[in-house]
């Protein structure tokens, strides 16, 4: 009996499935893991607005334009930079709310506002945006 050493061509394809197979499972945690990333740099970012606006209200006792100042305009641009996706920005007088839409697979967007509102909203209340966070 003469058997040559070496795999059969099944066992191969055995092997090259069960690599394929790790590999896909590795690829969606990490592509899972990049998409919290990115929203808890969204987060981040926006955290330094509520100090930013005060500022700005404080200036001149009002929150009309805040949406344009430049620390805040920064901070609002770099959240949204991050995930890549849509934001809203208003204000009023005594008001101003901001919010960042999340990369998927979490669904909403992070919201605060000038009552000190710091929390994550569906996409409903994204749609219904008013001039603070929804309750």
């Amino acid at each position: 009996m003469n058997r040559s050493k070496g795999f059969t061509l099944i066992e191969l394809l055995v092997v090259i499935a069960i690599i394929g197979i790790l590999a896909s499972i590795i690829f969606t945690s990490v592509s899972s893991a990049r998409d919290k990333a990115k929203n808890a740099a969204a987060k981040g970012n926006m955290n330094a607005i509520p100090a930013a606006a005060e500022i700005f209200y404080s200036s001149g006792s009002t929150y009309v334009g805040v949406c344009g100042d430049t620390e805040v305009l920064k901070a609002y641009n770099a959240a949204k930079a991050a995930t890549g996706k849509n934001g809203k920005c208003s204000s009023a007088e005594n008001t101003y709310v901001v919010a960042v839409q999340y990369v998927y697979p979490t669904a909403g967007s992070w919201c605060l506002d000038s009552t000190g509102v710091r929390k994550q909203i569906t996409w409903q209340q994204w749609m219904t945006l008013g001039s603070v966070c929804p309750p």
